[in-house]
């Protein structure tokens, strides 16, 4: 299925929306963009990101021109307009980095489009369009499985040092029972440094 959004001053074609990947993986969106206009249209290119995932758009900003084209021509992508004929398309790479510690689960990410085209006189027409992808993540790190164990075991004792911090009389004790509280508390800072 082709999805075809159409804006004044430029369209844009993505034939693929959904994705299932898994940690540390790269994908690489392929965006076709093409215009009707016979004034050049100037776009540029965003992405918002879930937190930790990284992007990286080439190119971020272009200008486009109608351009026809015929389907004979193998190495473009054309899309037919009605009055146009067939225009050639533009496309723009939008290669996203899953994280390797991500957890299993469904993330949204955005590309967002601005597009800015001469008017007459002094004005100028801005368009900005969203095209929304999803990401279906089907597995989670082991390293994530083994820090969230490692959470919980960390919680769970620190609960019983506290519990027993309230019976205890004897500094050397206590000291201990901080020793062993400085200890786990840096090995989490240390873990969440080498995230």
């Amino acid at each position: 299925m082709i999805s075809l959004v159409k804006a004044s001053g430029f369209g844009v074609v993505q034939t693929k929306r959904y994705f299932e990947v898994k940690p540390g993986e790269t994908v690489d969106l392929v965006v076709h963009f093409f215009t009707a206009e016979d004034q050049p249209v100037r776009i540029k290119v965003s992405v918002d990101l879930p937190n930790g995932w990284k992007a990286t758009v080439v190119p971020e900003e272009f200008e486009i021109v109608s351009s026809k084209g015929s389907l004979k021509d193998k190495t473009s992508k054309y899309v037919q307009i009605p009055g146009k004929g067939f225009v050639k398309t533009f496309p723009v790479h939008v290669f996203v980095q899953v994280p390797l510690f991500v957890e299993k689960n469904l993330y949204k990410l955005n590309v967002v489009t601005f597009s800015s085209e001469k008017g007459e006189g002094t004005i100028k027409v801005t368009n900005k369009r969203i095209i929304t992808f999803r990401f279906n993540v089907t597995e989670t790190h082991r390293f994530v499985k083994v820090l969230k164990r490692i959470k919980k075991f960390a919680s769970d004792t620190s609960k019983v040092i506290t519990g027993k911090l309230a019976g205890l009389q004897e500094f050397s004790d206590i000291l201990y029972v901080w020793s062993i509280t400085f200890v786990i508390i840096s090995f989490f800072f240390i873990l969440d440094k080498l995230r």
